[in-house]
Parts: structure tokens; sequence; C-alpha cells
């Protein structure tokens, strides 16, 4: 069991999870605790509590669902986390460390309305000045301490943050019977502004603190949603359309995008007037924006007018951009150091870190030098996937992330296309060093791929057994991978390729860009004709954008350029400097 465990409750859709039968085994007396540190007395008392009016009147988890649909409560999220202070087998370090470590992160500069400092207080002070050696005391005589989260669906509403979560810990201390130790600490720097509490682990009388169970799983939350009608009055328009707006806006899997899957048809299309048609108008309305917000994140595209197309993978994009819990992974991983040098490997996690949007986590699989995790910005994230393979390069304290496929390797053993294990083999044919990750999946999938092709009559391996291609086995492989992606667009615009050399000066726009395995692929447009372009890396292009050819003429290949910037590249070597809209683009060597 880990020392930091923690489960979520929002609105009424409590779901049981491992970590709720982890912290229910605070219950029972430890060996050598006092008895008198869990009361059957107490127990009665929330059991009768939890079946009665009181907190919904409903005896049955079915029957809460039923009733709690309609209601008319504010929802409040509530997690619920604990630390113990003294390790496993003894030993002198513990958890008592992290507690004041916890205590300075909460009161870190930004946290605080305005982005000021934030400010711990308690049940009778706004500003708590003995805060960090409370905190030092409680961490080492007490055996743990409970972290507590209090976020109210509408908190940006509240006029006294400080008053709401002082009622709750006194309808808390009531619903328990006990008086309770506690520092609380207000975030705003959020677009949902919440409240961090520390709750001591020892009761005000002395003895241990313990949670029951049945209150952690279903008292605690209706007190604080209790508490939140009592300061906002019952949930309204108001309230659902803020929830709502949040959802629309999300970049990870929401409630919304379930629904929208419902909807999808085969092919993973939908025509947006369909989009929640048997569903109250409001929720129609919210699911027909969350469609237009996927395609501004690239995750599905209008294929025709009004009509959406979803691209595959599109939920476990949302879904692999959920937050990452960094206590947890650096349990396994190590933070990566610039001392390191290059580190490459293979995606394992990513996803939002802490409470800054813009902030990141990455864990990678290094292979022999195990899981590395490392803080970088969402940003860096945008052209990555679980399962892509990148590398970290030290720039000062920090680290540039370089991706070198986006396509997971199992996916390329087969695939009829110039993947980067066949750019990898190439390389390694000619002598050269190993550029993608030596994990156990990279190895196993370069073998595969080479066995797959010596059977297709691709390539052979030489007396020594390297694998070698056939002569412009790679380029019809490439080609391949164009034809198709041709085909489909043709059949989903009806318009007709179009040989930019013809036209060099006219404008285009970026119907969206594809993760090829050659690399991005950006489909463009322009009236009944359409063209294909290489992205290069580093350049972003977006739906919409309007971008120009222009020859390198030495070269004889396309190039795309926005705004004078050089957005495409070339499959020789080397470009020739060429001026395009008054700019210098320098040479790609």
């Amino acid at each position: 069991m880990s020392s930091d465990d923690e489960f979520e409750l929002f609105g009424s859709t409590w779901t049981p999870r491992e970590d709720v039968v982890r912290l229910h085994a605070l219950r029972g007396p430890r060996a050598g605790a006092s008895g008198r540190a869990t009361s059957g007395l107490l127990g009665g008392r929330l059991t009768k509590m939890l079946s009665g009016r009181r907190i919904g009147g409903c005896a049955s988890r079915g029957s809460a669902a039923r009733a709690m649909s309609a209601d008319g409560r504010q929802r409040v999220i509530v997690k619920v986390g604990y630390a113990n202070h003294t390790p496993r087998g003894g030993g002198a370090a513990g958890g008592g460390g992290k507690l004041l470590a916890h205590g300075r992160y909460l009161e870190r500069d930004g946290a605080g309305e305005d982005g000021e400092k934030g400010q711990f207080y308690d049940r009778e002070h706004d500003i708590a000045e003995d805060a960090t050696d409370r905190l030092r005391e409680w961490s080492e005589d007490d055996p743990r301490h409970f972290r507590m989260v209090l976020a109210p669906e509408s908190g940006a509403r509240l006029d006294d943050p400080h008053g709401f979560t002082r009622d709750v810990m006194a309808r808390i201390e009531r619903d328990l019977g006990v008086g309770l130790d506690w520092l609380a600490v207000d975030h705003c720097n959020t677009d949902n502004p919440h409240t961090h509490v520390i709750l001591r682990g020892v009761r005000r009388d002395g003895i241990e603190l313990r949670l029951p169970r049945e209150y952690i799983s279903h008292g605690l939350r209706e007190s604080a949603r209790e508490v939140a009608t009592d300061w906002l009055g019952p949930r309204g328009i108001e309230d659902e359309r803020l929830a709502r707006t949040r959802e629309v806006e999300a970049r990870s899997l929401t409630r919304l995008d379930r629904m929208i899957e419902r909807d999808l048809d085969d092919r993973g299309e939908v025509r947006l007037q369909r989009l929640g048609a048997d569903r109250d108008p409001a929720i129609a309305n919210a699911l027909r924006a969350r469609a237009r917000e996927l395609e501004k994140q690239g995750l599905a595209r209008e294929t025709k007018r009004n009509v959406m197309r979803f691209r595959d993978g599109w939920k476990e994009h949302l879904e692999a951009r959920r937050s990452v819990d960094v206590r947890r992974e650096l349990v396994r991983a190590r933070l990566y150091e610039p001392r390191m040098g290059v580190v490459r490997g293979e995606v394992r996690e990513m996803g939002p870190r802490g409470e800054d949007p813009d902030r990141a986590a990455l864990v990678i699989d290094a292979g022999y030098e195990g899981r590395i995790l490392l803080n970088t910005s969402m940003e860096s994230l945008d052209d990555l996937q679980k399962g892509s393979l990148v590398a970290l390069h030290p720039e000062g304290r920090r680290a540039r992330v370089e991706r070198r496929a986006f396509h997971p390797v199992h996916e390329q053993v087969r695939e009829i296309a110039d993947t980067a294990l066949d750019r990898e083999l190439d390389r390694l044919s000619r002598g050269k060093t190993r550029e993608l990750p030596e994990t156990e999946n990279v190895d196993r999938a370069l073998k595969d791929r080479a066995l797959a092709h010596e059977r297709g009559g691709l390539g052979d391996r030489d007396g020594d057994g390297v694998f070698h291609f056939r002569d412009g086995v790679r380029d019809r492989l490439r080609q391949a991978e164009l034809d198709r992606l041709d085909r489909e667009t043709e059949r989903d615009t009806l318009k007709q390729r179009a040989d930019p050399s013809l036209t060099p000066n006219d404008a285009w726009k970026v119907r969206e860009v594809v993760e090829l395995h050659a690399g991005p692929t950006a489909v463009l447009e322009r009236g009944r004709s359409f063209a294909l372009a290489p992205v290069a890396p580093g350049e972003t292009l977006r739906e919409g954008d309007r971008v120009a050819f222009r020859q390198a003429r030495e070269i004889g290949r396309d190039i795309v350029r926005d705004a004078g910037r050089y957005v495409a590249k070339s499959v020789s070597p080397a470009l020739e400097v060429v001026r395009s809209l008054g700019r210098d683009v320098g040479r790609d060597r």
C-alpha cells in the first residue's frame, strides 16, 4: 500500500476504487494501538446517518443514483488522501518530510488571488502565522496526516472561501462527533477555485484520528454539498452553464465525449445537427460546441459542411492527457537531470502536472536506464501520444523533447509505409549509430519488421546477419502511404490532386495535418484541387492556415512556405537559399 493514496468523489457519480478499500484499513485498530481510537457508537451513528434523510435519504447505491440525478444541491469535488509519517519497517525518515514539503508547495507564489503567495488559515485566523511550526510538530508527533481538496463546481461564486471551508470542517466535526485540527489554503490560479486542507491525524482530544469508510465514500461529499447549497442556493441554470463550458473546453476526456462517441457511425463521422438530437437542447448545443473544440485540438475535421470525422484513437488521445500523478511516478521513475545527457525512450505517461495548465509531466521507458520522469510544458506534448518514441536533450537546466516517431512500434511492424523502424534498419545496415531507444519493445519490433520484409522479398541479410533493403523499396513504401492518403482525400473532398509546380505562387489553405509514418503531412486545398506536402520538424501548421509553394529549382522538390518560413521538409539532404515574402530561409543540411 502506498503511503499516498487518493480518490475522488464528484457530484452523484461516485464509483468504488481500490483506494477506498486501502483507506478503509485505517478503521480497525492497528497492532498495539488503543481500542479507543475506533468507536462502535460512532460507526453506528454514521451508519444510521448515511441511511437516513440527513444526507439524501437513500439507503442503497442504486436508489441514491436515481435520487441524485434530479438533485438540486450544489456539486462539489472532494479528494481525500493520506501520508504515513513512519515508513514500513521502521527508520527515521518518513512522511513527515512530505508534510513540510507539501505545505511549502501549497504556499507557493502565484497560488493565491491576483497571483500572490498562498496563505494558510484555520478555524479562527485568516492568516495562520505559526503554520510551519504546527506542520513540523504534526510531522514529528503524529502517525499520519490527511489531505483534502474541496472544489465547489461554482466556487468562483463564493464571496468568502474561508467561511465556506470553516463551515465544511465544522460539519465534518459534527458528523464525526470529534474535534479536528486543520490548516487550509485557497488556490485561485485555475479556472475553478478550490481549497487544500491539511487535516491532522490526531483528534483534539489526543486520540488518533480514523476516518470511517462510509463517511469517506459518501458522507463527506454529501456534507460538502449541503454546505455549498447553503452558501450558493440550489444548483441553477448558471451553474449548469458554467459546468458545460468547462467540459466543452477541456483538453481531457469528458462526459460530452462519451455522448459524442455513441452518435458516431462506423466511419467515425456524425452530422452536427444529429449530435444529441434526442437530448435537452442545452446538452445538444454543448455537444456541437465540443465537436468544434475537438476540431481545434486536431482530433476531428469537417469532411463536408457540418459533418465531422473524428481521428482514429481520439478518445485514447484525450484519455492520455489526464493528469500525471508525479508523486506516484517518482516511486518508479528517476527525475531527468541535464547531466544524464541525451536519453531516448518510449512514452509511457504524459499529461498535466499540478494545477498550472501549462505545466506537464512526461514519463518514458529508457530501456536499461529505467523509467525517466521529465517536468516539461504542455506545448512539448502536443505532437506525442502514448508509445511515441522521443529523445530528451539537455538545454541548460531543462530539456528539449525531440520526437523520433509518433506511432508506437507495435503499429509499425506490419504497416505498408516507410516507418521509423525502416529508417533505423537502413541506418544500421550502413553502419551508422542507432537513433531509436534501446528498449525491449523496439528491439523486438526491429527484428519482426526485418523478418516481415524478408518474407515479402523486400530485403535480405548479409553474411553477418545484417538486414539490407533492396533498391527502391523504401521509396515504394513511402509512396504507398502517400497514395492511400491521396485516395482518401479525393474520396472525402471530391477534389482532384493538383501539381503545385504549375502554379507556384498561388495561395493554398491547410485542410488538415495527418500523422503519416513518413512524418506529419499537410493536406492543402485550393478551389477544386488539393495537394500534399510534408511538414518540417519543429514547425506547426494549423487547419485554416494560408500557405504558398515555392520551387527549389536545383532540387526539384516542392516546399511549403508560411509567412516566409520554411515549413515543409524536402526529401533532398540540402536546400538552396530561397527568398520568400522578402525573407531569407536558411539552408537545411
